[in-house]
């Protein structure tokens, strides 16, 4: 069988493998203690929900599907969605990320203009962040 949702929302894990499930396209993994997510080999996840987690690094270069992100209330200090689809990222909420300075985009007019992407007022967002 093909795992293509994943729902584990507040159920005290510290770490979440799901590398061995490509066709997966739904993740809520919502308030657990996550402190790494490895998204690299998940590249037709659709929806993630990783809310109230541990993570500092956010690494969504390689989700060319994604289109809806929620990766507020977690440590992130980088966060990375330039997949060459940003257009099709329908919701962005990353805010209550204090260390959060930058958030690397595919197109920061397009971002700076579209309503349904939150951030902290201390984030910005770039093609290329340092």
């Amino acid at each position: 069988y093909k795992l293509e949702i994943l729902d584990v929302e507040e159920n005290f894990l510290g770490n979440l493998d799901i590398g061995n499930n490509p066709d997966l396209v739904y993740l809520n993994c919502r308030y657990n203690q996550i402190s790494q997510l490895d998204l690299s080999k998940n590249a037709r996840l659709e929806s993630l929900y990783c809310r109230g987690n541990l993570l500092s690094i956010l690494d969504l270069s390689l989700n060319i599907d994604l289109q809806y992100l929620n990766c507020s209330e977690n440590l992130l200090s980088v966060l990375n969605i330039q997949n060459g689809k940003n257009h099709q990222l329908y919701l962005l909420s990353a805010i209550n990320n204090p260390a959060l300075q930058c958030i690397q985009i595919d197109n920061k007019n397009h971002a700076n203009n579209y309503n349904k992407w939150y951030k902290d007022a201390t984030a910005t967002y770039a093609e290329v962040c340092e």
